[in-house]
């Protein structure tokens, strides 16, 4: 049995992307406490003193016995192995040891590369390590360990992205944590050079001056020599501190690419660089109407397998791809003809097999929960004999945990997002979106003062990110307290929408362009045009992922997938030999559906 072990967030163990159930209460925490020390032997005397914070009952040993007895038969009965007088957990493949790989690797790459390779690590964490067990003392240790690698990674990025000379980009950031890591000198440092570099000297120095202060008041001593010959240098103007001469970007440093600068465009249109990818790869043998894998760092595009005869919105989820069958776009005209195969397919990304999910559906919208289990909005016609509902898919068995009817809707398309515990479904022929109790189903209308489109949601701040389609605006919900606000315009006609910490991202159905705003507070925005290869047509961009280092826009007119770098906003063009209509990402791969 091949098993995945995750610390870096809540404990989970995946076998080929489905997660196992581990039991609760000490059972969890004895898996936990022996992943503490995987690979090692661990005495049953200890982990009882550990379980039961030094004071284990009489029955201790025999309790013991019965978790380890009961974590064999959910992780096989080699994986926990009884030596003597205590117990070794076999772990091969934890996300630790792939953090710590990555980290390793990207000390010997170029900056660019290395940037790349870290964000692929950083993106491993899915919360605090250990985040189940951070009170408890046995995991103190470790859970110090691990955060002093996060840091330490994410100083190294840091230091990429300023060799890069992506300072001002970097202040933000730095900003935030220096105020929360505020004896941590090496950030304060690149604080101060982001800052410098950004022509803020004065602030640079302010930044120095409180990091000084808080040293003495709170630990007596003075800053490092580090930040102490940094001060020096920025008083005296040091050449040595300036930005880098020249700023190569990633795709410059990929000589084994044919590579085509479209100069012209970039002048009259936008100041960021434009890239077009020219064939090079396997993208001339892609079949239509499939889902393919499109390598962030090479662009190249890959067949999957083959999902229906109308793949539209694609997911990942559970460690899975989730394809929907419904509404069948024309490419040539941009028409909605509802004659798609109203499927929805599960597809194993590390085999291309497929299954196809049942049950009379219409997909017109799809999202997933923490669990892994995949929500669908079903929006049937008038006449077709069934209501409109919202179907909870098990990722693993694919049976129906539960069907919610909504009411009927006039629209193809419902946006439906998870976030801060609770299902989002939005009625784009009104101006609701309903809150929906995963648990009960109970649904609670929220009346919006625009049109309800796609949702993004935002962890961060727990907000509700909403595109008014026919206005081109954005309002933002905050489901805390269930006020909504418009906010500005985001567009011509915004469709999908994700949110990525502090910045939103906008498709534009109605301009060849991707629009970026702030959503921290009142929304500033600017757009970011993908040249076309395609006349004057009725629609653009469709669908939106963020993940992989990138946002990747599908844009079915020009059959191409862009990619846009987050940091200095340079596109790419990807050509695809089919029209894209959905994009999904994580943290290492892209995927995309495409059809004739």
């Amino acid at each position: 049995m091949a098993l995945s072990f995750r610390i870096l967030g809540p404990l989970e163990v995946r076998e080929e992307g489905r997660k196992l159930t581990l039991g609760t209460g000490r059972q969890r925490a004895l898996l936990a406490l022996l992943l503490v020390h995987a690979n090692e032997l661990v005495s049953a005397e200890r982990l009882a003193e550990e379980l039961w914070s030094g004071q284990p009952p009489a029955s201790a040993q025999k309790a013991l016995q019965g978790y380890v007895s009961q974590l064999r038969r959910v992780l096989g009965s080699d994986s926990i192995l009884t030596r003597s007088s205590g117990y070794t957990l076999a772990a091969s493949d934890t996300d630790v040891d792939e953090f710590e790989r990555l980290t390793r690797l990207a000390a010997e790459q170029d900056p660019h590369e290395a940037v790349l390779i870290l964000e692929q690590a950083l993106a491993l964490w899915r919360g605090r390590a250990f985040e189940d067990f951070e009170y408890e003392e046995w995991a103190q240790l470790e859970i110090a360990r691990l955060e002093e690698l996060r840091l330490a990674a994410v100083e190294q990025r840091i230091e990429a992205e300023l060799q890069l000379g992506r300072h001002a980009l970097l202040v933000p950031q730095l900003e935030t944590l220096v105020a929360n890591y505020a004896m941590r000198e090496q950030l304060r440092g690149q604080l101060m050079v982001a800052l410098y570099r950004s022509g803020r000297h004065a602030d640079a120095l302010e930044v120095y001056r409180r990091g000084r202060q808080a040293l003495r008041d709170q630990l007596g001593l003075e800053p490092s020599p580090f930040l102490a010959e940094l001060e020096r240098q920025i008083l005296a103007h040091d050449p040595k501190l300036a930005a880098p001469a020249h700023t190569r970007r990633f795709v410059d440093q990929r000589p084994r690419r044919r590579w085509l600068v479209v100069g012209a465009a970039a002048a009259a249109i936008s100041a960021a660089a434009i890239v077009v990818a020219l064939g090079g790869g396997a993208s001339h043998r892609l079949l239509p109407n499939s889902v393919v894998r499109v390598d962030p760092r090479t662009l190249k595009a890959s067949e999957v397998a083959q999902v229906g005869d109308a793949p539209d919105l694609v997911i990942t989820s559970g460690g899975y791809l989730w394809v929907t069958n419904d509404i069948l776009r024309d490419t040539a005209s941009s028409a909605i003809r509802n004659n798609g195969d109203h499927t929805l397919v599960r597809v194993d990304p590390a085999t291309g097999k497929t299954v196809v999910v049942g049950g009379g559906l219409s997909p017109c919208g799809i999202g997933a929960d923490p669990s892994g289990d995949v929500w669908v909005a079903n929006c049937f016609t008038k006449g077709s004999g069934h209501a409109s509902n919202i179907i909870r898919v098990d990722a693993t068995t694919l049976a129906f945990k539960a069907t919610w009817v909504l009411p009927a809707s006039q629209s193809f398309y419902r946006g439906v997002a998870y976030g801060g515990g609770f299902l989002w479904v939005s009625d784009p022929s009104g101006d609701i979106v309903r809150r929906i109790d995963p648990q009960t189903g109970g649904q609670e209308p929220i009346t919006l003062a625009a049109s309800a489109g796609a949702l993004g949601w935002s962890d961060g701040y727990g907000d509700l990110w909403i595109t008014d389609f026919p206005q081109g605006t954005v309002s933002r919900l905050h489901a805390a307290t269930g006020t909504t606000a418009t906010i500005g315009h985001v567009g011509i006609n915004p469709a999908s929408i994700v949110v990525d910490g502090n910045v939103g991202w906008v498709a534009d159905w109605g301009a060849p362009q991707v629009v970026r705003f702030d959503a921290t507070g009142v929304v500033r925005s600017r757009s970011i045009p993908l040249p076309t290869r395609a006349a004057s047509r009725p629609s653009y961009v469709w669908n939106l992922a963020v993940g992989a280092g990138a946002v990747w826009a599908a844009f079915p007119r020009d059959k191409a997938l862009w990619r846009i770098d987050p940091n200095t906003d340079a596109v790419t063009r990807i050509g695809l030999p089919y029209a894209p209509t959905g994009v999904a990402a994580d943290a290492n791969d892209v995927w995309v559906t495409v059809r004739k």
